[in-house]
């Protein structure tokens, strides 16, 4: 069953900060993402996660309308992505006539299990947890279908399959160690 994360009840365990961590902390397969803004801190924050406990795949879909993006959150986002051992990618959309604005981000476990997270919270350190924010949490360890749960990382990916959406992409590999 999904899980509601409304940080009004006052408390860090129901926001996305502290969700996030969880996965982070236990080590991934792979991770997607895809926000409308991000800030240098939070990016930071995943790549030192990441480099603690390296993710096969990282893909980074981020919000570059109106200098939303700036060039230090972009640094920060290509570090995060280029812990991928396997691979990844950054894309950057930004529209004359809308905005960039998902708030999603998908995780496959090691053990083979996903989560992800779709809400209202960007990826900055206030969205974290600092802000009043609320989301969605589906999860296939809880019971969530995993149907859904590939829906959401297929959105994802589609920013690194189509060229008619994506500005900008920095794929990297390295070899695994």
């Amino acid at each position: 069953m999904p899980r509601y994360l409304d940080s009004t009840a006052g408390t860090q365990l129901v926001t996305l900060g502290a969700w996030l961590d969880e996965p982070l902390k236990s080590g991934l397969s792979a991770y997607r993402m895809q926000m409308g803004y991000a800030d240098k801190a939070a990016m930071q924050h995943l790549c030192a996660r990441l480099v603690a406990k390296p993710a096969d795949l990282v893909r980074i879909a981020i919000g570059g309308n109106h200098a939303s993006l700036t060039p230090e959150a972009a640094l920060a986002a290509c570090s995060a992505v280029q812990t991928g051992v396997t691979g990844g990618g950054l894309a950057v959309g930004s529209y004359a006539n809308a905005l960039f604005h998902p708030k999603t981000i998908h995780v496959l476990r090691r053990d083979g299990s996903s989560a992800a997270y779709v809400g209202y919270a960007h990826f900055t350190l206030a969205g974290h947890g600092r802000n009043v924010e609320s989301g969605l949490v589906l999860d296939t360890k809880d019971g969530d279908p995993s149907s859904l749960l590939s829906e959401i990382a297929s959105a994802i990916d589609a920013w690194f399959r189509t060229h008619r959406y994506r500005l900008i992409e920095s794929s990297v590999s390295r070899p695994r160690e």
